[in-house]
């Protein structure tokens, strides 16, 4: 009985805004409603331009990231491991911890995850040379022994992929 009452008190409501001039989509969008578009209208976004480059950071930030946890999990590679198996197991560290950062920083678009793509290919073939700008706060993050390794297989100022040089810098 009392759930028909409360139907019919709905209903009577619904009849009261409508005669205010309110129509059904007012009363059930309650985004704001544009009538030249049928739909609702977009937000303005003051610092939209900023989360392209901010995905890049993510990116290349998140490489760094997982290439420390998995050091931090297990130390230097052995001799026998096989480094594109190393490459991958950091690149989908790196993944993982960028999509995290995206989802709480609200950076879920195609573009930006473009971005974050980018900003991790981009420490893969460039992080060796900021071993070699400071090498002091690379050893304190990671060890010693990592930065010599680093410093004795790859050259400063060059794109790396694989142990190939891509391209010199400078």
């Amino acid at each position: 009985m009392s759930m028909a009452k409360g139907h019919t008190d709905f209903q009577d409501r619904l009849k009261r805004i409508e005669k205010k001039g309110a129509g059904r989509n007012e009363v059930f969008n309650t985004g704001r409603w544009t009538a030249e578009t049928g739909g609702r209208a977009k937000r303005a976004c003051r610092l939209c331009f900023l989360k392209l480059p901010l995905s890049f950071l993510v990116g290349f930030l998140s490489f760094t990231g997982g290439q420390y946890t998995l050091f931090r999990a297990g130390g230097l590679p052995p001799e026998y491991a096989l480094p594109d198996y190393e490459l991958v197991a950091q690149a989908g560290m790196a993944l993982v911890i960028t999509f995290a950062v995206r989802l709480f920083l609200n950076l879920t678009g195609k573009s930006q995850f473009v971005m974050s793509v980018l900003g991790i290919a981009a420490s893969i073939t460039l992080m060796h040379n900021l071993v070699h700008i400071a090498p002091a706060q690379w050893s304190e993050l990671f060890s010693p022994q990592w930065v010599d390794q680093i410093r004795k297989g790859t050259e400063p100022g060059t794109m790396l992929f694989r142990g190939e040089t891509l391209y010199r810098l400078g």
